[in-house]
């Protein structure tokens, strides 16, 4: 849009095609100026106070260069002109010369030229020669463009290539003329009317692209990743031609150069300590996709090893039998990646990735890289540090907590110390490297990372068995590099004040940023905040201003831009606070062709300019409490209603390229509309889910290109995000009901997936309404939870470290990763308003298999309804869910099965497990009554000892509010001497390990003494009976003395049992282990304990009472 005297720089793109050391530049600047009539895409008549009153010429360089500017002026007077206005030209034009030569360091500085119009004459013909001087003092090529100026309200044109004007129109292409195939493409055509005109559609070519690519009727161009090709030139033309004549406008071409990007690499491990004997990986990451990777293993210079390398796709591993230096090394191109092995005969470890780190790490941002790391025994500790050598950046992790580690426990109720002493087995558990945005990451350095894991030193027989053991130290060391962002400069505003809503143009303004010339193009993205709500202006590739007008708000409109390089690294430049003036000159008229602005603009596929022209309107209609408020928002949203049912078939028919990113991000700023009457239109809140139901299907595209899949992607818009905004203006709305609760409620463990899949981490919505962390597992994992995965309650009572898993013998089958979740409710929407307060609830886990199939969970009458499978019978289980006192309890929740289905309904909201009823059998001692005494009941098979069967799912919720609940007794899964306080180390109820045996000296049934007993006690109290009294009170006592000691004699036997079952287990490690001849022994085989006549206490002590 332009309007009378409008200043903002339209751009016209024009490279110098130049040596790399010759200065390079392009010309921005401004193509016309219309006089007092209506550009196009406005909705106002144009008055004074809506004209700017200079011309902004923007010079871009190429590569970041910084350059000088000289700057001169010549003049052509049309007709004959006397001799005196000649000289009167002549020294207006030699000022304005000796003002841009003085200002020529603030030139170069913000790469931009300001001429007044009142420097100007009417009927004069300007032409501004432009020359660059590189700070090394060659001087470019020079460039000029020619200003026709014939008054204030008449029209300027400027004439310069890649731009075409017609009459009162003009044509330009807006957009960085070099580009990498591996990052979107972005080019705007501006079009400007002097005369209103919405009747007319774009047709956009580019040479050597199918037409699929570019079928778009929208003002701006959109090219996928993948579709150009490095070190090819593109012709791109576009047509713009009148709907209803059909005839052509006018058009323009440019040419697009594609840059074939460097190939860059890293691999992992940069230098590593591995076990004798132990799997070693080495991976390799590329910064574009390569053909194939040649990989050699080499021990010196005549000794290879590259036939023992197992290859797989960027990555191979192998085995080493020797003690000795090895080097991996992987070539591609004329590049080769080394990296160092060291083999230490004493050592176990081997570390994997279970994902390859980033290529680069942006300073500001959050990273976690987690490693594998097997060959652990108790006593195990493994952490991440930082090494601070020579070449290599460093700062100080205590700051910031430590970068993670973990630490193998010798405990007996873990059960590993106990898979050591007879089976010489070892444990795998994951690192985590954590990163966190506080980290002072400098800019473009190199750091490494130092995985360090120590452990107990092997036996070795042949020396004194009287030494004492040592500790061997193992490394695994990763290089990454940081990614600076761009340093962008400041963000002016013209005007800076006294601006009108919807009347007033407002130039956003800025320099080139600062970046490595490896980084260019840059891409700049500029946006205004108005009560809350965030609204792009524009997004352009190498266009360093923008014209956008405002609207009214009670509150002060702020400004920012953000600037991103190619390889994804952005700042983001916070403008000056504006104060927008209330515009009461608005009429129907005015706001009846802002309306149809918005229908045209959609019509043409420029989503995010309807939704723009459509949010100003309104939101001023409803902050000036305008009469004209209802009836605009009325018509819009019977035009918002036909768009999202035309973009949802556009969407899905294929029938011309529109990005994922554009649909999502119409549906947030409908949104925010329709969050302006709240209640009124929740009907469109539900279309709104279904258009972006239409993403999440991902409907297959047609073919865009035969390249690789891209490198690297600009992050976008997702639908997870989206979708929970849109949640919550259902849930939020006065109209809300329970259906819209439930929907969010079933959501969202699939929004815990979706995050999961796609390496997202955090959602935080705005005051705080939902939170929601996500973290992936391994669905291998022996517990799901480890202690270093905690995420302890609100509550300061409980503590809760971990969550009952599955077996390690039986994994769970077709499951492809476990998502843990972090869920907070900021409100009390779980109720919709009604009843006591809820409070706050987290949820834990999610199990996805393969097929992308999940459980989700049910809300109705109060109540929490989980459907889990499980493989046995299901009426042998039964459903629990921790309390706040730390126990299991199945009192809050109603058990029932259908077929293999286990349904529990639970009004508490907490960790959940389903466990086989005969698990939860209790022995319960009361002091209270002498004549009642409740017995567990006895068991009819032996139990399952996991929790969960093969192939069940489970979810789980923690409260973090402080609600009472009435204490009950601990299950036998849990450790009989637990106490009521949190746990320290494990988790309250191992749902993958046996019940925890007492000590030796230990019973869980407790002895009264005389004093204290429930016998003495009746026998005092009742002094005055008769003889026979007495005695039948002695008889009681009798009786309940047999079943305390029968119930005794059964806990033992039970025990025993179970104990011996495990030794039997353990029995049959000790002999595979024996049959097998393992390098390094770290452990005793509990045989040669006793007739070394070591005192070690094991599992079979613990049936001696």
């Amino acid at each position: 849009m332009r309007c009378l005297g409008g200043v903002l720089a339209i751009l016209a793109l024009l490279i110098v095609v130049t040596s790399a050391e010759d200065p390079s530049f392009r010309i921005l600047a401004p193509k016309f100026i219309c006089g007092k009539s209506k550009a196009e895409g406005t909705s106002e008549n144009q008055t004074d106070s809506g004209v700017s009153q200079q011309i902004t010429i923007g010079l871009q360089t190429k590569g970041g260069q910084k350059l000088k500017y000289r700057v001169t002026v010549t003049f052509t007077l049309p007709g004959f002109v006397s001799q005196r206005h000649t000289l009167q030209l002549w020294k207006s034009v030699r000022q304005l010369e000796q003002r841009l030569e003085k200002e020529r360091d603030a030139i170069s500085d913000t790469n931009q030229i300001l001429i007044m119009n009142e420097e100007l004459v009417a009927g004069v013909i300007y032409t501004f020669n432009i020359v660059a001087i590189g700070e090394a003092g060659p001087i470019g090529v020079g460039q000029n463009f020619t200003i026709m100026y014939r008054g204030r309200n008449s029209q300027a044109s400027v004439d310069q290539d890649g731009s075409s004007n017609s009459e009162d129109v003009s044509l330009l292409l807006l957009g960085a003329e070099v580009c990498y195939a591996d990052i979107p493409y972005i080019l705007k055509a501006r079009l400007i009317f002097c005369e209103p005109k919405n009747d007319y559609t774009l047709a956009w070519s580019i040479t050597g692209v199918d037409h699929v690519s570019v079928n778009t009727e929208s003002s701006v161009l959109q090219i996928p990743p993948g579709v150009l090709s490095p070190g090819s030139t593109y012709s791109i033309s576009v047509r713009v031609v009148g709907n209803s004549s059909g005839n052509e406008i006018v058009k323009a071409t440019m040419k697009l150069t594609v840059l074939k990007r460097p190939l860059m690499g890293n691999i992992y491990p940069f230098d590593a300590t591995v076990g004798f004997a132990q799997t070693t990986e080495a991976r390799v990451a590329y910064n574009k996709p390569v053909d194939e990777v040649s990989w050699e293993c080499r021990e010196s210079a005549d000794i290879s090893c590259t036939e023992n390398l197992i290859q797989g796709k960027n990555l191979v591993t192998t085995s080493f039998l020797k003690e000795s230096k090895f080097q991996i090394s992987a070539s591609v191109e004329q590049l080769t990646l080394v990296s160092n092995i060291k083999v230490n005969a004493k050592s176990t470890i081997s570390v994997t990735l279970q994902k390859t780190p980033p290529l680069y790490l942006i300073p500001g941002n959050r990273y976690e890289v987690t490693v594998d790391v097997a060959g652990l025994v108790p006593k195990c500790t493994s952490n991440w540090t930082l090494s601070n050598e020579e070449g290599f950046a460093y700062f100080d992790t205590t700051a910031i907590g430590g970068l993670g580690s973990i630490f193998i426990n010798d405990i007996e109720e873990n059960f590993l110390s106990e898979l050591v002493d007879y089976g010489n087995d070892t444990v795998e558990r994951e690192v985590r490297l954590i990163i966190p945005k506080e980290a002072e990451l400098a800019r473009n350095a190199l750091y490494k990372f130092r995985l360090v894991t120590t452990c107990p030193e092997p036996i070795d027989d042949s020396v004194d068995g009287g030494k004492t053991r040592g500790s061997v130290a193992s490394h695994w060391d990763m290089v990454l590099e940081t990614n600076g962002p761009p340093s962008g400069l400041p963000l002016t505003v013209v005007p800076a004040d006294n601006g009108t809503a919807l009347n007033t143009f407002y130039t956003l303004s800025t320099g080139i940023a600062n970046d490595t010339a490896s980084d260019f193009p840059l891409r700049y993205t500029y946006w205004y905040v108005a009560d809350g709500n965030t609204v792009q202006v524009g997004d352009f590739y190498e266009v360093m201003s923008t014209e956008t007008q405002l609207p009214y708000s009670e509150k002060n409109v702020s400004v920012f831009y953000t600037v991103c390089d190619a390889r994804q690294a952005c700042s983001r430049i916070d403008g000056p606070q504006l104060r927008v003036r209330a515009n009461p000159s608005i009429g129907l008229p005015d706001v009846l062709f802002r309306l149809d602005a918005v229908q045209k603009h959609f019509a043409r596929g420029n989503y995010q300019d309807s939704m723009k022209v459509a949010f100003e309107t309104l939101l001023t209609l409803k902050n000036q409490a305008s009469g004209l408020y209802d009836e605009a928002y009325s018509r819009y949203t019977i035009i918002l209603e036909s768009q999202i049912k035309s973009i949802k078939e556009a969407f899905a028919q294929q029938s011309s390229y529109i990005t994922q990113t554009s649909v999502l991000q119409f549906a947030l700023q409908a949104k925010a509309i329709i969050d302006f009457k709240r209640g009124s239109n929740d009907h469109l809140l539900g279309e709104l889910l279904e258009l972006i139901d239409s993403v999440d299907r991902k409907p297959s595209r047609r073919r865009r290109a035969a390249n690789p899949e891209p490198i690297l992607t600009t992050k976008e818009v997702d639908s997870v995000t989206a979708k929970l905004e849109v949640y919550k203006s259902i849930v939020n709305s006065p109209s809300a009901n329970l259906n819209g609760t439930n929907q969010l409620l079933a959501f969202i463990p699939n929004a815990t997936r979706m995050y999961c899949e796609m390496e997202e981490s955090r959602y935080s919505g705005e005051d705080g309404w939902l939170v929601l962390e996500t973290k992936r597992l391994k669905a291998t994992e022996r517990n799901l939870l480890s202690s270093a995965d905690r995420i302890p309650s609100d509550n300061p009572r409980v503590s809760l470290r971990s969550v009952d898993g599955a077996k390690t013998e039986q994994p769970l089958n077709n499951v492809s990763l476990l998502c843990l979740g972090k869920i907070l409710f900021g409100r009390d929407i779980l109720v919709n308003g009604t009843g006591s307060p809820m409070g706050m609830y987290q949820v834990i886990l999610v199990v996805v298999y393969n097929n992308a199939t999940q459980k989700t969970i049910d809300w109705k009458e109060g109540k929490y309804v989980w459907n889990v499978t499980v493989d046995e019978n299901a009426a042998n289980y039964e459903c629990q869910v921790w309390n706040d006192d730390t126990k299991w309890s199945s009192k809050s929740c109603n058990s029932s099965y259908l077929g293999s289905h286990v349904v529990c309904e639970c009004t508490q909201l907490n960790y959940l497990r389903i466990i086989p009823a005969n698990e939860s059998a209790v022995v319960e001692i009361t002091t209270i009554s002498t004549t009642t005494t409740q017995l567990s009941k006895e068991p009819t098979s032996t139990a399952p000892e996991s929790v969960i069967t093969t192939g069940s799912d489970m979810v789980t919720f923690s409260p973090t509010t402080d609600a009472p609940v009435s204490p009950t007794t601990p299950t036998s899964s849990a450790p009989a001497t637990q106490p009521s306080t949190p746990p320290k180390t494990t988790s309250p109820a191992p749902a993958t390990q046996p019940p925890t045996p007492p000590k030796t000296n230990s019973t869980t049934v407790q002895i009264l003494p005389p004093s204290a007993s429930p016998l003495n006690s009746t026998q005092m109290a009742s002094a005055t009976l008769t003889s026979s009294g007495a005695l039948g009170y002695s008889i009681l006592g009798a009786l309940a003395l047999c079943a305390v000691l029968t119930m005794a004699a059964f806990v033992l036997y039970h025990r025993r049992r179970n104990t011996t079952s495990l030794v039997d287990e353990l029995q049959g490690i000790a002999g595979r282990v024996r049959a097998q001849s393992l390098p390094v022994r770290y452990a005793r085989f509990q045989d040669e304990h006793n007739m070394s006549g070591d005192n070690v206490s094991t599992i079979s002590d613990t049936v001696t009472v």
